[in-house]
C-alpha cells in the first residue's frame, strides 16, 4: 500500500472512531433534556433538613442528624458533633447543584457510568420520605458528577462535583473550643495529679498582663509561657474519643491534671489532662540453669511499659455547648504534645527581675 492510499485509510478510521465517540457521548435528544437546568433540591429544603444519610455501595456509611439547639451529630457515635465548616461545604455545592444534562438511560451505558458506588439521601422534619435521594457515579469528563435519582433509569450529569465521605470519623468536630486566647480572662492549674488547681492567674482585660491572685513577692508571671500554653490549648484537636468506663480513661483517671478558664463574657470551661503512666515491666524471677550452683537470680525487665494515650476530660462546658452530650460519656483522645509540653512550675512563675539599684521589683 502506497502512502497516499495509507493516509486516506488513516482519515477514514479517525472520522469513524470520532463518530462514534460523538455517539457514546452525546446526550439521547428529546424531552428527557427538558430538566436541564432544574435544581436537584430546594433552598427551603435545604434548610430543614433533619437527617442526612450518606451511603457506600447501598449500605449507610455516615448518618448526620440535627440535634438541639441546631448543632448536628453523627448518629450512633454518642451524639458526637459534627465538624460545621465540613457540613456547610457540602451544603453548599448542594445549593448549587443543578442538572447540566441527560446523559442515558440505556443499560451497557448506565453500568460504565458506575452510579450507585455511593448515594445521598436528605429527610425533613416533615415527611419519613426523603426529599432527595440520589446515587452517584464518576465524575465527567469536563467536570460534575454522574447521578440517578432513586428509583429511576435515566442519569444525568450533575453540575457540581459532589464527592462524599464515607468515614464516620472525618466528619466529627475534632475541636471543642472555638475561643481565641483574647477572651481568657483567668487560666487556673495544677502542675501534678490533683483534684483542685494549684495556681490561679487572672487578668482584668485582653491587652493586661496575666498576674497571681494570690501575689508573690518574689516571683512572677511568665507571660510568653501562659499564652503559648493557651494557644495549644485552645487549639487541641482530638483524633477519636475513649468511653469513660473504658481502660484507657480508667487507667489514666489518677493521673489527671485539672485546668479551668474563663471567659470575659462570664463562661468557664472545666477540662481535665492526664495519661497512664510509663511504668517499668514486672520483674519475674528465673530458676537456676540445670548443675549451676548459682541461685536463680531476676531477669532483665526489658523495657518499660508504654505510657497510655493522652485523655482529655471535658468537665464543665458553656450552656448548650455541642461537646456536652459527649463529655458525659466520653474523653477526647489527643496528641503526646498537649501534655509533653504541660508548663511546670518554674516555667509559669519566674523570678522577679531586680530594679536598676539591684532590688526585686514590687
Amino acid at each position: 500500500m502506497n502512502l497516499k492510499k495509507l493516509v486516506v485509510v488513516i482519515a477514514v478510521l479517525a472520522v469513524l472512531a470520532g463518530l462514534t465517540l460523538f455517539l457514546e457521548r452525546t446526550p439521547e435528544a428529546g424531552p428527557l433534556d427538558e430538566r436541564a437546568g432544574e435544581e436537584i433540591i430546594a433552598d427551603q429544603q435545604l434548610r430543614d433538613l433533619s437527617r442526612l444519610v450518606i451511603r457506600e455501595d447501598g449500605e449507610p456509611a455516615v448518618t448526620l442528624a440535627r440535634g438541639d439547639h441546631g448543632h448536628w451529630f453523627l448518629a450512633g457515635e454518642f451524639r458526637r458533633p459534627v465538624d460545621f465548616s465540613r457540613l456547610s461545604r457540602l451544603a453548599d455545592t448542594l445549593a448549587e447543584a443543578e442538572i447540566r444534562r441527560f446523559v442515558t438511560e440505556r443499560p451497557e451505558r448506565l453500568q460504565r457510568l458506575n452510579l450507585g458506588q455511593k448515594g445521598l439521601v436528605l429527610y425533613t422534619p416533615a415527611s419519613d420520605e426523603p426529599v432527595l435521594e440520589i446515587l452517584l457515579g464518576d465524575t465527567g469528563g469536563q467536570g460534575g458528577t454522574y447521578f440517578q435519582f432513586a428509583g429511576d433509569d435515566r442519569a444525568y450529569l450533575l453540575s457540581e462535583r459532589l464527592w462524599l465521605d464515607t468515614g464516620a470519623n472525618n466528619w466529627a468536630d475534632k475541636s471543642p473550643f472555638d475561643r481565641d486566647i483574647s477572651a481568657i480572662a483567668s487560666l487556673e492549674l495544677a502542675f501534678a495529679p490533683a483534684e483542685e488547681p494549684t495556681l490561679v492567674v487572672t487578668r482584668e482585660d485582653a491587652e493586661a498582663d496575666f498576674a497571681q491572685q494570690t501575689e508573690n513577692d518574689d516571683r512572677e508571671v511568665a507571660q510568653e509561657r501562659v499564652t503559648r500554653f493557651l494557644r495549644s490549648l485552645l487549639n487541641l484537636r482530638s483524633t477519636r474519643i475513649a468511653p469513660l468506663d473504658g481502660e484507657e480513661a480508667v487507667a489514666a483517671r489518677d493521673h489527671r491534671r485539672p485546668v479551668r478558664l474563663r471567659t470575659f463574657d462570664g463562661n468557664e470551661l472545666h477540662l481535665s489532662i492526664g495519661r497512664k503512666p510509663e511504668v517499668p515491666a514486672p520483674v519475674e524471677a528465673t530458676a537456676p540453669a540445670e548443675g549451676d550452683g548459682e541461685e536463680g537470680g531476676e531477669s532483665d525487665p526489658g523495657p518499660l511499659e508504654e505510657a497510655g494515650p493522652v485523655l482529655v476530660w471535658l468537665e464543665k462546658l458553656p450552656p448548650k455547648h455541642p461537646f456536652t452530650d459527649l463529655a458525659g460519656s466520653h474523653a477526647l483522645v489527643v496528641g503526646d504534645s498537649l501534655f509533653t509540653n504541660f508548663p511546670a512550675e518554674d516555667e509559669i512563675l519566674k523570678p522577679k527581675e531586680p530594679t536598676e539599684e539591684g532590688e526585686v521589683q514590687p
